[in-house]
């Protein structure tokens, strides 16, 4: 670091090396680093894009209709049943 116009104490040399080693990263830990940053922002817009198609949309409302429908269905299974017709 001297070459470049840096000194550190001797008192503080064994303490800065001890921070320099903890936080330094080679170019390839960075890259992959980078990349998987690049990679969770794509899929927090996959998400984020996909759960806009639901805004406006009364979930309760679709699961009483899912129920509604359901209970037709028994319905209409149990009369075809009880007359001896089958659906197709």
């Amino acid at each position: 670091m001297s070459a470049i116009g840096i000194t550190v104490s001797d008192d503080k040399k064994a303490q800065f090396d001890e921070k320099l080693i903890a936080n330094y990263k080679t170019i390839s830990q960075y890259e992959k680093q980078s990349d998987k940053i690049t990679s969770l922002t794509a899929q927090l817009k996959t998400a984020t894009d996909g759960l806009k198609a639901f805004e406006g949309v009364d979930v309760s409302d679709l699961k009483a209709q899912i129920i509604k429908l359901q209970d037709n269905l028994r319905e209409i299974e149990s009369c075809t049943i009880c007359r001896g017709k089958l659906l197709k």
